[in-house]
């Protein structure tokens, strides 16, 4: 079992030996620009704000090691609005090297989760959502993921503290055998086309990051 709150004193920046005083040790990869805040709260606990980079190895993560082939994740995440329909999507969480939690919104302004390989250009993983599963929780407060590794990969996405309706797809058997899962918060708007790529470069959104902690 691995425990971190993901908290320190307000305004203090994120480093691993001040995440490793809310737990179990965790590493900070790239963290500039980024703090302990209270600007939202869970638990009435200051959480960890991500700042974003230029690009994925340039933005803030906090690397959690994996216990090997079957592992439970549970991380509570900000997630501002998101613009409905046009593309946006925000890196959540690498799931080990290969693969990684994607989120984007629908026209309703609803959550979707994605799995997608590690190119931005890579297409979506085929997955379904369980039968009887709850509607997604809406942008613009936090979001609880459990995600489960056994056989699949299941994920349940539950508004904060809410525990009788969550969204959960499942992925089939193939993703790779994951060592780490690294939280994050990258946002970008996919294209094919090279001038799209240009212009989302200098997408001025990117700079906001979320807010990472654990219950």
């Amino acid at each position: 079992m691995l425990s971190n709150t993901l908290t320190g004193p307000v305004g203090d920046p994120l480093s691993s030996s001040a995440l490793s005083r809310g737990g179990d040790p965790l590493a900070v990869l790239t963290p500039a620009r980024s703090r302990f805040d209270d600007t939202h709260t869970v638990h009435g606990l200051p959480a960890s704000r991500l700042g974003t980079g230029h690009h994925r190895e340039d933005t803030a993560r906090i690397r959690l090691p994996s216990p090997g082939s079957g592992w439970a994740l549970r991380v509570y995440l900000w997630l501002p609005t998101m613009p409905s329909g046009d593309g946006s999507r925000r890196w959540a969480l690498s799931i080990g090297d290969a693969d990684g939690l994607v989120l984007s919104t629908a026209a309703n302004s609803d959550v979707n989760a994605v799995l997608q390989g590690r190119d931005l250009a890579a297409e979506d993983r085929p997955g379904s959502i369980t039968p009887g599963s709850g509607p997604a929780p809406g942008t613009n407060g936090w979001i609880r993921l459990e995600l489960r590794r056994s056989g699949n990969l299941a994920l349940r996405l539950y508004r904060e503290h809410e525990t009788g309706q969550a969204l959960e797809p499942t992925w089939a058997p193939g993703v790779p055998t994951v060592t780490s899962g690294t939280p994050s918060g990258t946002r970008w708007r996919p294209s094919r086309t090279p001038t799209a790529w240009t212009r989302w470069t200098a997408y001025p959104a990117r700079r906001h990051g979320p807010r990472w902690t654990w219950p």
